[in-house]
């Protein structure tokens, strides 16, 4: 089980429910949903299945899974879904010829590998940088406190 092999919270199917109108979905798959237009397709990092409601899609050509990762979550790419999905949101399901317009580039393999590792390192960097800030943010604040405290109960002095 998933759970007991990562200790992380899974969404749990009823025992009762019936599998057989899910969708199978595979490691390297992408899936379109409802609500992609807010945040472009998803990813499959593993083996399942997904509520009927999703259209599972995968590549046809050998593709750096890391760079379409990155691609179907840039703004100008949610936007351009977005424009098809307006008319389909009464409760129609998006399936991916809803897309069929739209413009998926494909660059040569080993330029879709140094974009994506170039944005692998830049992000790791940005969110190495956020962790830090985050600390400094929580040891500002203890600090507020701590000064508050001080000030309200005379420990501190206060010039007049």
């Amino acid at each position: 089980m998933l759970e007991e092999l990562t200790s992380a919270n899974v969404v749990k199917v009823k025992d009762d429910t019936d599998l057989s109108t899910f969708k199978t979905i595979h490691r390297g798959d992408f899936c379109i949903s409802l609500r992609s237009f807010q945040g472009g397709f998803e990813y499959s990092e593993y083996e399942g299945v997904v509520s009927p409601a999703y259209q599972v899609f995968f590549p046809i050509k050998e593709i750096c899974d890391r760079f379409y990762k990155y691609l179907f979550k840039e703004k100008g790419f949610i936007s351009e879904m977005n424009s098809h999905t307006m008319s389909l949101r009464d409760g129609k399901n998006i399936a991916f010829d809803d897309f069929g317009n739209t413009y998926i580039p494909y660059p040569p393999i080993e330029e879709q590998r140094a974009i994506a590792d170039y944005l692998d390192a830049r992000c790791s960097k940005i969110q190495s940088l956020y962790a830090e800030l985050q600390k400094q943010m929580v040891t500002l604040d203890n600090y507020r406190q701590s000064l508050i405290f001080e000030c309200v109960t005379g420990k501190k002095e206060i010039p007049v």
